[in-house]
Formats: C-alpha cells, sequence, structure tokens
C-alpha cells in the first residue's frame, strides 16, 4: 500500500509540473549555440516564433534546413512550427524532429517538443 502512495504522489506530482510548465508551448529560439543569432534564417526564425506566426516560422525553418540541412536547431524548429499550424502533418513534424535527434541526440529543444507532440 505504501508503494501505491508513492506512485500516486508521483503522478500528483508530474501533473502539477505539467500544468505549471503549460506556457511553455512558446519555442526558446536562443539554443544552446549563440552564434546561430547572428544567422538570417535564425533571425527569420525567431521573430515569426516571437510573433507565433507559424506560417512565417514554417518558412523561414524550411530556408534554413534548405541551407544547412545538417543544423539541428533548423529542423527543431521547422517541426515546432509545423505541428502548431491547424490540421499538422504529425508524420512530417516526426520526421524533422527526429531528423534534429540523428543530428544532435542531446538536444534538449528537439527531445522536449517530441515528447509535447
Amino acid at each position: 500500500m505504501g508503494r501505491l502512495w508513492k506512485v500516486l504522489g508521483m503522478c500528483l506530482l508530474l501533473a502539477n509540473w505539467g500544468i505549471a510548465g503549460a506556457d511553455r508551448d512558446r519555442p526558446e529560439v536562443d539554443f544552446h549555440n549563440p552564434d546561430q543569432n547572428s544567422n538570417p534564417h535564425w533571425q527569420a526564425i525567431k521573430k515569426a516564433a516571437d510573433a507565433k506566426d507559424y506560417d512565417g516560422l514554417v518558412r523561414a525553418a524550411a530556408r534554413g534546413v534548405a541551407a544547412e540541412p545538417h543544423n539541428a536547431d533548423f529542423h527543431n524548429m521547422l517541426a515546432f512550427g509545423l505541428r502548431n499550424r491547424p490540421n499538422p502533418d504529425m508524420a512530417l513534424v516526426f520526421k524533422h524532429y527526429n531528423e534534429a535527434l540523428r543530428i544532435d541526440p542531446w538536444h534538449v529543444g528537439a527531445h522536449e517538443y517530441l515528447g509535447e507532440a
């Protein structure tokens, strides 16, 4: 019986954490690469993300992926933008999250957003 209470307590803790973190759907576009901030594709992604312009974010991230196909941040943000548009193509969303993780297996944003997807 004691084990059941521990499990229930952990579930409540995780549920509360999820509610408290509900505003995390806003992307953090200043990831682990400060050099990225001077990249024009990244600047367009950040501007669109801050405005919650998901169509603009998808266009900017797709241009970033085309220019730098081995950039995990661009794949992550492309998937994020796709996921937040109406009627998302989830196969395409997962494709880009998985590509971000193939490029950078420790990419925190891709792991977090993949879990949300």
